[in-house]
């Protein structure tokens, strides 16, 4: 029974620390905020970032730090997209490590760029000021700490274990290149944010295969009308033939990250889904997205507590307390942790859900 309602970092089924044997995934969501953590062999990768609401912390290092694991560990990090839910704490992560590498896409340091992220943060846009903080990291610590990622770029490889390797499908040339036309120097006061209007079509999706199966990790990628682009170009441009059996639901479910080659073509039959909820505006999923995802999985996790503080509770709850101090228990932060050991493929993988977190 998941202890929501709690800190759920002080579980102690959830504070063993996984063999170096394992592959141990796990997803991260609050309904404003996806992380994701890998362990391969002992060594540590995280997939974008969001802070703890009890710690302020990122739920990254909060983990590592429940599991005994030093951040030296970290062996990359990857920023799948500049939204402001998947990039807060990035710079936090990354200023906490020594030999860790950023990988992302194509970024630009040329003058007028550098004009475009000092405007933006003159606004106080938050993505890009988190955005300016990661440039600085890459600025100090040299262009060996950053890894370009791009349509069926290898990112990492352990031979030692199943044959396991890491690798980005996404995003095309062509996306990359319609973004950096893109890069305009507004006027102060218009939109200024390093956040690309069609930024979803830039996400990162990952691939993490080993022998006979793989995890599809999908990021914010959604589908375009444009065939060359979004998830119709990673179908049509997959050359690695691994099948998966989990798959990281993008874009929350929404249907608009919907792909029926992706199923037929990157997905085992029925395969083990998970994906984080968003409560901001239009919230995801919606109970269409549910049912449309649950009638092609085996199972279906969503991560992430969708509802938002009751405001009118909370200011009858201060006329009656007057003085007292209102503190909220944070049942926002949810856990999906996928474990299999890599030693022996025969063995059922181990699925586990902490806080907020429910299979339906």
């Amino acid at each position: 029974m998941p202890n929501i309602g709690q800190n759920f970092l002080e579980d102690a089924n959830l504070r063993i620390k996984p063999k170096e044997s394992e592959l141990d995934f796990c997803v991260f969501g609050r309904g404003f905020g996806e992380c994701i953590v890998l362990s391969i062999g002992g060594e540590y990768i995280i997939i974008d970032s969001f802070k703890n609401p009890l710690t302020k912390r990122p739920i990254a290092l909060d983990y590592l730090d429940a599991i005994d694991v030093k951040y030296d560990k970290i062996r990359d990090v990857v920023i799948t997209h500049w939204h402001a839910d998947h990039i807060a704490g990035i710079a936090t992560i990354l200023e906490a490590t020594s030999n860790t590498k950023v990988v992302l896409t194509p970024i630009i340091y040329e003058d007028k760029f550098n004009q475009y992220i000092s405007l933006g943060i003159t606004e106080g846009q938050y993505s890009t000021s988190e955005f300016a903080k990661v440039l600085r990291y890459i600025k100090k610590h040299g262009s060996q700490c950053v890894v370009c990622t791009a349509a069926n770029n290898r990112i990492f490889g352990n031979t030692n274990l199943a044959n396991i390797e890491l690798f980005s499908l996404s995003p095309q040339s062509s996306e990359i290149f319609d973004y950096m036309s893109s890069l305009v120097l507004d006027k102060l006061g218009q939109r200024t944010s390093y956040e690309y209007l069609d930024d979803n079509f830039l996400s990162v999706v990952l691939l993490l295969k080993y022998d006979g199966d793989g995890i599809l990790i999908g990021g914010d990628l959604e589908t375009s009308p444009n065939k060359l682009k979004g998830w119709d170009a990673i179908v049509n441009n997959y050359e690695l033939g691994t099948k998966s059996s989990v798959f990281k639901i993008p874009h929350h479910g929404s249907v608009t990250g919907h792909n029926d080659g992706v199923w037929e073509n990157l997905l085992c039959e029925n395969p083990t889904s998970v994906l984080t909820v968003y409560n901001r505006g239009s919230k995801l999923p919606k109970e269409s997205d549910v049912q449309r995802i649950k009638s092609l999985s085996k199972d279906l996790y969503i991560v992430g507590n969708n509802a938002r503080k009751d405001k009118s509770l909370e200011h009858h709850a201060r006329k009656i307390l007057k003085e007292a101090k209102i503190d909220y228990i944070s049942n926002e932060v949810g856990l999906v942790r996928y474990r299999r050991n890599l030693q022996n493929l025969t063995e059922s993988p181990k699925i586990e859900s902490f806080g907020a977190a429910r299979i339906v």
